[in-house]
């Protein structure tokens, strides 16, 4: 991919990540399903719904809240752009504007395999002090490595393509921009 975004700046590499656990959404909207049917069974049937049951007020509220959560969750989206002067990122509804890294800001930048759980505690904006993640569903990313010492992990699903973006933008070596392909 070569488009000219304006007259000096060519995108190289552009990817959108949307939030995709399966498992998470299984649980979510089954939960909700749960509040959903225990409001039912109780407002106009008229059966309380287990031993203990919540006020209808109180489904009502928990059904409203699940549902907010389900909206955000659906509403996730991470932008990655590479062109030949900056990464540009965007965690949607987090981000309100694009975060820019140039590459003069960088020391070095490395696409890689990852394990989400173990380096930072699952997805999402994660890490605190000198080491971040923002990362939605995959196990590969692009670590930016500041001169600072801080790094930043955005998380990516098309690694090879990202290698090559960053390669084109002759900011790397290949010693720098290493994908090595698990098994």
């Amino acid at each position: 991919m070569n488009l000219i975004v304006d007259n000096k700046m060519q995108l190289l590499f552009e990817e959108q990540q949307r939030f995709s656990h399966k498992i998470f959404w299984i649980a979510i909207v089954s939960l909700t399903a749960l509040f959903c049917y225990a409001l039912l069974q109780q407002y106009f049937l008229n059966i309380p719904f287990g031993k203990k049951p919540m006020t209808n007020i109180g489904l009502m509220f928990a059904i409203l809240f699940m549902s907010l959560i389900i909206l955000l969750f659906y509403n996730f989206r991470l932008s990655t752009k590479i062109t030949n002067e900056a990464i540009i990122i965007k965690l949607y509804p987090f981000h309100l504007y694009s975060k820019r890294f140039e590459w003069p800001q960088l020391s070095e930048i490395i696409v890689r395999e990852y394990n989400p759980l173990k380096e930072y505690g699952g997805w999402g904006l994660r890490g605190f002090g000198k080491r971040k993640s923002i990362t939605l569903s995959s196990n590969w990313a692009i670590e930016l490595v500041f001169h600072s010492g801080q790094s930043l992990l955005i998380g990516t699903k098309k690694p090879i393509e990202a290698k090559s973006a960053l390669a084109v933008s002759k900011i790397l070596t290949d010693k720098n921009a290493q994908v090595v392909l698990g098994n």
